[in-house]
């Protein structure tokens, strides 16, 4: 079960998140209107460094959310568009962005919108969807070659794998920020799906409208998130 607070954010775990290579993240997201005090990155799905914590010696753990140590995030970005980065030493392997600063892509406020990425490992390419339309597709940006396919300063780890089998949803530190704010989702979420493979954009455009059953092929997780009110959801789908 994922903890859930009145801020929409939560926690998936699962071992299978550490093994995906093709994949798709799903989620309905409500924007609500932001006001000066309030962080304006949206997070919706991150995997990476997760320390919210001071290390042992006392210092700010300030890699969570660079490129190296950010296997993936999905967010709604000061600029209210929608964008996905993907890590790669000091530069982003992905970095898709949807219309920057055309109003046309521009993630609407006040109502439901159905948000999803897809990565395909075979190909190198990631591509961006809202409410089922595509809105921008990238192919990996690096000389070095796709996502999982090399190791990082001789690691074990396939990079930009990110261990830990944990996926945040709405909420990430961002670098330099202080340990007791990180960036929150500030809005709500709702029907968060991942896949381990690549949907097509006919897949998408079917399946958002409806409800899953939580046993389809390739659904690692599921979390429609209707109990309603409480601090916890559970998802009809067993995470491992």
């Amino acid at each position: 079960e994922p903890n859930v607070s009145p801020d929409a954010r939560f926690t998936m775990y699962s071992s299978e998140f550490d093994t995906i290579k093709d994949f798709t993240l799903e989620a309905y997201i409500f924007l609500t209107p932001l006001d000066s005090s309030q962080w304006t990155e949206r997070p919706i799905l991150f995997k990476g460094e997760f320390n919210q914590e001071t290390t042992s010696t006392g210092q700010i753990d300030e890699n969570n959310g660079l490129p190296f140590t950010r296997e993936f995030l999905l967010s709604v970005t000061s600029r209210g568009t929608l964008r996905f980065t993907m890590g790669g030493s000091l530069d982003y392997g992905f970095d898709l962005e949807a219309g920057a600063g055309t109003s046309g892509y521009l993630v609407p406020q006040g109502r439901w919108v159905h948000v999803a990425v897809t990565v395909n490992y075979a190909s190198s390419i990631a591509t961006l969807y809202m409410d089922g339309a595509e809105l921008v597709t990238q192919y990996w940006q690096l000389s070095t070659p796709g996502p999982y396919r090399v190791n990082f300063n001789g690691a074990s780890v396939q990079f930009p794998r990110v261990l830990g089998g944990r996926i945040q949803a709405g909420w990430y530190r961002a670098f330099n920020t202080p340990v007791n704010r990180p960036s929150r989702f500030n809005g709500r979420i709702d029907e968060v799906r991942v896949w381990n493979r690549t949907l097509s954009q006919y897949e998408i455009t079917t399946l958002h409208h409806t409800a899953l059953d939580g046993n389809e092929a390739s659904l690692l997780a599921y979390f429609p998130l209707n109990e309603g009110t409480g601090s916890t959801s559970s998802s009809p789908w067993p995470l491992s």
